[in-house]
């Protein structure tokens, strides 16, 4: 490891000469002058190579490429958006709650224009051929106005006055 730190640190100088030094106990040491004054070696001198590691700090094209292949590969892997369909305002009533809603005379969302006509009657007056139509009922004392959409109540004002 000192190895690797000497060098590193002695490699950022111009070309600068470096030296391996071994003393009698037999431990290594680097310096930038010759061991041993004038018995110097050229033997002990050390080799260093520049450092010249090419490259950008920046991401490669290779793996540009491969993000960009995972991502046309997850973009298949999408599913289609399902096709859009008109909300359906009918409701599935059970055939018990549809007789009580009938006998106390009730209309609410979700009932069919037959089911309407079974707890109020024929209407008064029909507005409009498309979505919405309008039911229009008027009894004695009040008027009732009941909207469909796709032939289900989407909504109603007033109440059974009959």
């Amino acid at each position: 490891m000192r190895w690797i730190l000497v060098l590193l640190a002695l490699s950022g100088s111009a070309m600068a000469d470096v030296y391996k030094c071994t003393d009698s106990t037999g431990r290594v040491s680097f310096s930038k002058v010759p061991c041993g004054g004038a018995l110097a070696n050229e033997a002990d001198k050390v080799e260093i190579k520049p450092n010249k590691i090419g490259g950008t700090l920046g991401v490669s094209k290779e793996q540009q490429r491969i993000w960009q292949q995972q991502e046309q590969s997850r973009a298949a892997q999408v599913p289609a958006m399902p096709a859009y369909r008109e909300p359906s305002y009918c409701k599935s009533y059970s055939s018990t709650t549809m007789r009580s809603i009938t006998i106390a005379r009730g209309v609410e969302p979700g009932m069919t224009m037959g089911d309407v006509q079974r707890s109020w009657g024929a209407p008064t007056r029909v507005n409009g051929s498309g979505d919405p139509i309008q039911w229009v009922y008027r009894w004695r004392s009040n008027v009732a106005y009941v909207y469909f959409i796709g032939g289900c109540v989407w909504q109603m004002e007033g109440s059974y006055g009959g």
